[in-house]
């Protein structure tokens, strides 16, 4: 259901990713959902060497060729985003001639000094960012979502926070922004 492995990526190779990135031209965060978020990403191509310890440990289920682009988001102070599932509605699905999510992987890339958690409330769950720790779950399964694992990102109240964030597909990606 909800996976946590703390020390799933080095220091080293948070601080790498934070260091190759962090300094990116960010991208406002948009909701496909009407969720609220007040974050910016950057994407990162599967190919690049700085994910390489990632795709060397990630579970099983997160082939690289039927995942999106990684992203990896900031969240400054006050940064968030709203109660969402991962999984898209079946209208959104038909109306991009998409596939289903059916795996998020996320790893925290710093410690933040206040806030920051991931809530998910029906399961009553608020993990706190921990520089290397990962989390993953299946929003969706043979295609039924599973709304246990709605969530939100809480606000940061002190620090930065930087996430990695991976979403699969159940049968890979038919678009991908270049």
């Amino acid at each position: 259901m909800l996976h946590i492995v703390d020390n799933f990526l080095t220091d080293g190779s948070c601080d790498t990713l934070v260091a190759l990135f962090g300094r990116s031209r960010f991208s406002q965060s948009v909701s496909v959902d009407g969720a609220l978020r007040t974050s910016q990403f950057v994407y990162v191509r599967r190919d690049d060497a700085a994910l390489d310890p990632v795709w060397a440990s990630i579970p099983a289920l997160f082939v690289p060729s039927a995942c999106e682009l990684a992203q990896i988001t900031k969240y400054d102070v006050g940064g968030s985003f709203g109660m969402l599932s991962d999984a898209f509605s079946p209208e959104y699905l038909r109306a991009h001639s998409q596939t289903q999510r059916c795996g998020t992987f996320l790893v925290y890339l710093t410690d933040v000094a206040l806030g920051g958690e991931t809530h998910f409330p029906q399961l009553g769950r608020r993990i706190t960012p921990r520089k290397g720790r990962a989390v993953w779950f299946e929003p969706s399964k043979h295609g039924q979502i599973d709304y246990r694992l709605v969530h939100a990102a809480l606000p940061v109240v002190q620090g930065a926070k930087y996430v990695l964030q991976i979403w699969c597909r159940e049968r890979g990606i038919l678009t991908e922004k270049k």
